[in-house]
C-alpha cells in the first residue's frame, strides 16, 4: 500500500514538473471546433490545460462506463 502512495506520488510530481516548465503552452487559448457529420461544437477560446482537463474527464468517465459494463 506504502510503495503504491509513493508511485502516485512520483506521478503527480512529474505531471506538476511538467506543468510549470511549459506554463506558456497551457495558458495559451485555443478554440476547440468538433465538426461531426450532424451537427457542428463551437467551443469559445480557453486555455489549453481546460481542453486537457474535458478530455481527460471524458476519457476517464468512458473507460469506467467500459468498467461497469463488463463488470
Amino acid at each position: 500500500m506504502k510503495a503504491k502512495m509513493i508511485v502516485w506520488a512520483m506521478a503527480f510530481a512529474a505531471l506538476g514538473l511538467v506543468m510549470t516548465q511549459n506554463r506558456e503552452f497551457y495558458m495559451s487559448k485555443q478554440a476547440l471546433n468538433l465538426d461531426l457529420h450532424y451537427t457542428r461544437i463551437n467551443l469559445s477560446e480557453l486555455p489549453v490545460s481546460v481542453l486537457f482537463l474535458l478530455v481527460f474527464i471524458f476519457g476517464m468517465s468512458i473507460s469506467s462506463l467500459s468498467f461497469i459494463s463488463t463488470g
